[in-house]
């Protein structure tokens, strides 16, 4: 109120010294001008009569009294109001009062409306922004906990593929011991086994004694005679109750030997298949997380980017 009053003040002491300044001379009006004069000179001659000293009541005037003051003069009730800037100053309050006053509020409160709409969709952006992000924290925290996993899987699976390279590569080398020891039994049974040769065998060369023909045959056959020439030297035999090295031991050991090198073949061939197969399933496992870790990444990634 008292801003009020003094932005009315104002107004009022402009118009009056516009109104003083240029006195319309040649319409006649001088004697409202005299009057106007006489009415401020009084005014003045009486404030400077009286001689106030800094600090009285007079010059320390509150705001209060001087809003009092201007309400008198725009209402009417001082002598002013009867001279004949009454009319005008009257004119200036209503315009101020009725014209300006209500567009200033209407904008303000215009304004206020935009401001506070304002505020609201600003407040509906952090909600809807922190929706969005409250939202995609569920696939995010899916896609850590699927990355943490698919790091453990993917390390487990190294080891799996590296025992499994190491067993295939086992398996390579018994295929190649297994093919040479087979084919080496291949070769004596078909020494020891076909007549032709043990024909060539039996043939006695020109010139050769008896004991030595019956000598090279034992050998050959039979194996190595290890026991004296009286039979009372105490010694190890060979396979199948005979001597060392005869045509029955060679063909039994070789037999074994093959045997022995296909049952470690066939079983490192199993092993290898059970390796195999349990890097496969490791590898599908990692390979399900990696899917899994992909889609909640991208799917919270979406989500953030449509809050944005």
């Amino acid at each position: 109120m008292a801003t009020k009053a003094v932005f009315l003040g104002i107004a009022v002491l402009s118009t009056l010294r516009l109104s003083c300044a240029a006195p319309d001379v040649s319409s006649g009006n001088t004697t409202d001008v005299t009057t106007s004069s006489k009415f401020l000179a009084s005014h003045s001659s009486s404030s400077d009569t009286s001689s106030p000293t800094v600090g009285s009541p007079s010059l320390d005037m509150t705001s209060a009294a001087m809003e009092a003051a201007i309400t008198d003069l725009m209402l009417g009730k001082s002598a002013f109001g009867a001279t004949p800037m009454g009319g005008s100053v009257k004119t200036i309050v209503d315009v101020l009062t009725k014209t300006m006053m209500p567009k200033v509020v209407a904008a303000h409160k215009t304004d206020q409306a935009m401001l506070i709409r304002l505020a609201n969709e600003v407040a509906k952006c952090s909600s809807t922004k922190n929706s969005g992000v409250n939202a995609a924290k569920a696939p995010l925290n899916a896609y850590r906990a699927y990355s943490r996993a698919h790091k453990s899987c993917r390390n487990n699976q190294a080891v799996a593929y590296s025992s499994m390279k190491a067993c295939l590569v086992t398996q390579r080398s018994l295929f190649t011991q297994k093919g040479l020891k087979c084919n080496f039994f291949g070769a004596m049974g078909r020494k020891f086994g076909t007549q032709k040769n043990n024909i060539e065998i039996m043939k006695k060369a020109g010139g050769e004694t008896t004991q030595g023909y019956i000598t090279l045959i034992s050998a050959t056959i039979c194996g190595k005679h290890v026991h004296g020439t009286k039979g009372t030297r105490a010694a190890r035999g060979g396979w199948g109750g005979g001597l060392s090295g005869s045509m029955l031991d060679q063909y039994l050991k070789a037999k074994d030997q093959c045997e022995r090198a296909k049952r470690a073949y066939n079983n490192q061939v199993k092993l290898c298949r059970a390796k195999t197969a349990a890097f496969n399933k490791k590898k599908g496992q990692c390979d399900q997380y990696q899917g899994l870790m992909d889609t909640n990444s991208c799917n919270g990634a979406v989500r953030l980017k449509d809050v944005c």
